[in-house]
């Protein structure tokens, strides 16, 4: 495989998350309920 080919793909996997987190961003809850690891819900 061509070396560029290849650290193209590795760029492609690297910025993945990132594009995926700025295309679902204003999905998401403004606050997320956290828990103890006893199940209790944090306030």
């Amino acid at each position: 495989m061509n070396k560029y080919l290849k650290e193209l793909i590795l760029w492609a996997f690297m910025a993945f998350p990132y594009v995926y987190l700025a295309t679902v961003w204003n999905k998401l809850p403004e606050q997320i309920s956290l828990s103890t690891i006893d199940g209790v819900a944090n306030e």
